[in-house]
């Protein structure tokens, strides 16, 4: 019998519903995963990356003070992966386009979150995810600085 490698998890939501049930149906029915921490912030996320080195972390985007996007800033190269979990599609096409993150919905759904487990693990070695979430972020950047506060509206 082959024994399968845990993936170690970090769990980033700062809605205690979500994280409840991320770890429920980690625990129960995702096998071969390893919780490592779960944080209700980015402060406690960074402090728990630097403690437990997790290879995957399942991140909400949109959170009371520093966000999903800022906490991954904070790194100039990212060490681990990343599963976005929000409840907000803004940022989906721009990561679906760039094929390195995967992206869940919410309310999550078990079968939607094994299926990108099950995704994560065939690309588990892939350096390529690390840099395409890089570049990600540069994009992110890079459309935050463009945004000039104005819409255009024709008049004539």
């Amino acid at each position: 019998m082959q024994e399968i490698d845990l993936i170690k998890i970090l769990i980033v939501d700062d809605e205690l519903a979500g994280r409840r049930i991320l770890k429920t149906y980690l625990e129960k029915y995702c096998h071969g995963v390893l919780i490592v921490g779960v944080a209700s912030n980015a402060k406690e996320a960074a402090e728990i990356v630097a403690r437990k080195n997790p290879e995957l972390v399942l991140l909400d985007i949109e959170m009371p003070g520093e966000n999903g996007i800022s906490f991954l800033e904070r790194y100039s190269k990212i060490p681990f992966d990343v599963i976005f979990t929000t409840a907000y599609e803004k940022y989906a096409l721009k990561a679906f386009e760039l094929s390195a993150i995967h992206y869940l919905l919410k309310p999550i759904k078990l079968e939607e979150l094994q299926a990108a487990l099950k995704k994560y693990r065939t690309s588990r070695n892939n350096k390529e995810n690390q840099a395409n979430l890089n570049k990600f972020l540069r994009q992110l950047q890079i459309q935050d600085q463009n945004k000039t506060g104005r819409i255009a509206i024709h008049t004539a």
